[in-house]
């Protein structure tokens, strides 16, 4: 039976396809599967067919108006793959084509392209400020192409100049005029024309002109502006037992936020401070190397260690093999990986790292695996790994540069656990059309249209639409003659009314390549040397959206012709906003650069940055920064990463491995030094590693080691993409401290153990505000087990509790947790850090009991001694 794409009914093996879709199946004698599609009168089907195992399959096709004949072609003498080749639907409807067995069992694929009618209508919006329109049709070569245009409004609609792509006057025939209407007819050529009409209607605020073309020849109508990939081949959307393959195959859903997941991350950042990040691997281990005592093996350094349901999304190296003298070192990094999930005593499986980067298996095949020549120094497996109460990964040799990012989950775990039979093949062709559309094809798609030459100062409004929506692509052309175009031209997205844009950056920083034309294909963007760019961020609205291109430069810098896809139905309940913040900025010594902070709530889901210097000797020492990222009001960043190439996912720069690069994920796809002047932009994808934020987040970069002074004046253009509201969806419902006695008795604080008291003066973790010396008491818990009460927000949907802690025990803490003498999870905080000893510590509270609460009594029971605590929060999540 059927095994892939589409939705399947079990009760009668339907499955729901599109154009594009390759279907898979196993088929006994007398069994069959069918295919629904819709398609218009006049579209052509196309397919291609192959049997394997002995299977024949036989085919049978039902319109509208009942069983409609067709005839396949065999590939040639002996061959079990069978085509059909542009059959025209003769009528407009639900159509579905039967796959049957006629005797022998096997396997059958088939791959199903629809192409649509020859004659098409569309809107354009039309810029109403009298200065005329550009609208954009594509030729076919050899065709008498008729077009019509009417515009809704204005006093007269006129063609003013018809021109083809290189600017020159195309001769027009048979024009007939009426007040809003026009018609005419193009004369045949030999090649492929982009034919720009230059249409105005006077008086018009806002026009829409409807057009159509019907071609005499039989070459199929091509509207693509620019260049537009194929799209992908790939399965629809729907579950998968693997919750983080599941996301993959829901790409659409991306502006969805998911309150209750929590973004966090461990990395080998130097724990003093300074730049060892894995050099000599003293910080890799939370725990310094200690032994596991469960290891067969006699050594196993424990490298990760968590308690909770969630999902290991990203896993990043940079192996000193692939490092420049003198930290070159072919024999590191060459250990195996052990992965213990939800508490097992033995290993889930254990591999080769230097197997499990490789991007050759198909469990971990590539691009969501790359070893360190094809990802330039950062090997790295994105294969998501969810785990249902807990994941250990421990080493059996010494561990240097690494990142493991990861989110929890506060009220539901995944489905189960990451096991080696979660196949990957189905994220497969979504990975592997690099440049095209990852998303679920929009059936019933309108495209708008515009070509526009904007003067310094101008701001065109080129798309307009009233009513809810989501705004699925925009493609653009821009003069591959004027790089600067890139940086000057701003595109500006405004939704649901605001008075001012949610997005605004250069177009060039909305395809990852703003300093340059560069090779570029993305995830969600894609850009080429010849100034054509694609951007798939989905971008949903309620009530309204506007689309404006603003020239911010000095100079002309030529045509930009744009093209919308627009998804006019309502959009998923639940979504936030695109947000594109841009900033230009120069560094500081001693501080973060602070790319960007919000308050609200959201996910975090691109960033990318450009970085211009000009210090002699250090041309890219800012690389060394590590990124900390700060997120809800804790004083302890949740991110610390390595460095700022690490984060952009490579490892070494200036090293005989680097060269220009782009993968789905991250990249670094431009370059240029003129022997004073650097600059290296960068870019990364964080799908499905986002950052989730319920009330503030920011997103800091450390210039160099320590934000030294040398790496001062380096310019940093950046822009971070968002799915954002301003409503939080956390708020301070209570707070104390233990170890004040009027505090512990308003909260019937109660240790039944061993306690004492003391006292500390340390720092936090990461940036200069951080790590300002603080002074605190609290208590410190040797046996036993404690109980308190928190104040919650009667309408709370969870908890997060919020510790300070004194981090420097080698074994960490961890409890059991209890609310209301319910079991809610284990309290895992499994960090050491002897010389920036606080940390915020956090446990999140499950709304099934909370929920409806104003007070619940905790208590916890520790596993590991001593149990210290300073300081508690108590924040409750409203939405």
């Amino acid at each position: 039976m059927l095994s892939l794409a589409g939705t399947l009914a079990a009760a009668d093996n339907r499955i729901e396809v599109r154009s594009g879709d390759r279907i898979a199946g196993d088929l006994s004698p007398g069994e069959e599967d069918a295919l629904v599609f819709s398609a218009a009168r006049g579209a052509a089907l196309s397919l291609s067919l192959t049997g394997e195992g002995g299977l024949v399959p036989v085919l049978h096709l039902i319109g509208p108006g009942g069983e409609f004949e067709i005839e396949t072609r065999a590939a040639g003498a002996g061959s079990s793959r069978r085509s059909l080749k542009r059959l025209p639907l003769p009528e407009s409807g639900t159509w579905i084509l039967r796959v049957r067995a006629a005797s022998a069992t096997g396997r059958y694929a088939l791959a199903l392209r629809i192409d649509g009618p020859r004659s098409s209508s569309r809107e354009i919006a039309l810029d109403g400020d009298g200065d005329g329109q550009w609208v954009i049709e594509r030729v076919p070569a050899g065709a008498r192409a008729r077009l019509r245009f009417r515009a809704d409004g204005g006093e007269a609609l006129r063609l003013l100049a018809v021109r083809d792509e290189r600017g020159r006057p195309i001769e027009v025939e048979g024009l007939r005029a009426s007040a809003r209407s026009l018609q005419l007819e193009v004369p045949p050529a030999d090649a492929v024309r982009d034919l720009a009409f230059w249409l105005e209607a006077p008086g018009a605020s806002e026009l829409y002109a409807r057009c159509r073309l019907s071609s005499t020849a039989k070459a199929e109508r091509d509207l693509s502006l620019v260049g537009d990939p194929a799209p992908p081949v790939r399965a629809r959307a729907r579950s998968h037992p693997n919750a983080g393959f599941e996301s993959w195959l829901q790409l659409e859903r991306v502006p969805i936020l998911e309150p209750g997941k929590r973004s966090l991350q461990f990395s080998s950042f130097d724990r003093t401070g300074a730049n060892d990040d894995g050099f000599s691997g003293a910080s890799t281990s939370w725990l310094d190397y200690r032994l596991d005592p469960t290891s067969p093996s006699g050594f196993e350094v424990i490298v990760l260690d968590l308690a909770g349901a969630g999902v290991l999304n990203r896993m990043h190296w940079a192996f000193l093999s692939s490092g420049p003298p003198p930290f070159f070192d072919p024999f590191a990094d060459r250990y195996d990986l052990r992965f213990y999930f939800d508490g097992d005593a033995t290993p889930t499986f254990v591999v080769p790292l230097r197997e499990f980067v490789a991007g050759t298996s198909q469990r971990w095949p590539f691009p969501l695996a790359a070893d360190e020549f094809t990802a330039v120094g950062g090997p790295y497996n994105n294969t998501p790994l969810p785990f249902r109460t807990g994941l250990k990964i421990t080493a059996t040799g010494v561990p240097h540069f690494m990142d493991f990012q990861y989110e929890l989950w506060a009220d539901r775990s995944p489905s189960q656990s990451y096991t080696l039979a979660d196949d990957p093949s189905e994220l497969l062709p979504i990975l592997e059309a690099r440049g095209s559309d990852p998303k679920t094809p929009v059936e019933s798609a309108l495209e708008r249209v515009a070509a526009l030459e904007p003067e310094p100062g101008d701001a065109r409004t080129f798309f307009l639409h009233e009513g809810p929506g989501t705004i699925s692509r925009i493609d653009f052309a821009l003069d591959a003659q004027q790089p600067l175009a890139l940086e000057e031209l701003w595109l500006e997205a405004t939704f649901d009314g605001a008075a001012e844009p949610q997005a605004a950056a250069p177009i060039g920083a909305w395809v990852g390549s703003m300093a340059g034309y560069a090779e570029v294909q993305a995830l969600f963007f894609r850009l080429d040397r010849e100034g054509r760019g694609s951007i798939y961020w989905p971008m949903p609205f309620a009530s309204s959206a506007r689309l404006v291109l603003r020239h911010r430069g000095q100079a002309a810098r030529g045509r930009a012709v744009l093209r919308v896809e627009l998804d006019a139905r309502a959009p998923e309940s639940g979504f936030a906003h695109l947000r594109a913040v841009h900033t230009e900025q120069l560094s500081v010594p001693g501080r973060d650069v602070v790319i960007f902070e919000r308050s609200g709530r959201g996910k975090v889901v691109g960033v990318q940055l450009v970085g211009y210097t000009n210090v002699p000797g250090l041309t890219r020492g800012w690389l060394e920064g590590d990124e900390r990222i700060y997120i809800d009001g804790s004083r302890s960043p949740q991110l610390h990463g390595t460095g700022t190439e690490e984060f952009f996912g490579w490892g070494w720069y200036d090293a005989p491995v680097e060269r220009r690069f782009s993968l789905p994920q991250h990249g670094s796809p431009y370059r240029s030094f003129d022997g004073v002047q650097d600059i290296t932009a960068q870019y990364r994808v964080l799908f499905p590693d986002v950052l989730h934020f319920e009330r503030e987040i920011r997103l800091g970069l450390e210039c160099g080691p320590r934000n030294f002074v040398q790496t001062a004046g380096v310019r940093y253009v950046s822009t971070v993409f968002a799915y954002a509201l301003d409503e939080p969806g956390l708020v301070l419902s209570d707070t104390f401290d233990p170890a004040t006695r009027s505090e512990a008795l308003a909260h019937q604080y109660v240790a039944n153990g061993s306690q004492s008291e003391v006292e500390l003066q340390s720092g936090y973790e990461g940036d200069e505000r951080a790590s300002q010396p603080l002074a605190d008491r609290g208590l410190q818990l040797s046996s036993g087990f404690l109980e308190f009460e928190v104040a919650l927000h009667p309408a709370n949907r969870g908890a997060l509790l919020r510790r300070r802690i004194d981090q420097a025990e080698r074994e960490g803490e961890t409890a059991r947790v209890y609310v209301d003498g319910q079991y809610a999870g284990l309290w895992r905080t499994a960090l050491n850090n002897q010389t920036w000893r606080w940390l915020d510590a956090e446990f999140a509270l499950p709304a099934d009991l909370t929920r409806g609460k104003s007070r619940v009594r905790l208590r916890l029971e520790p596993l590991l001694y001593p149990w210290s605590e300073f300081h508690y929060e108590a924040w409750s999540r409203l939405r």
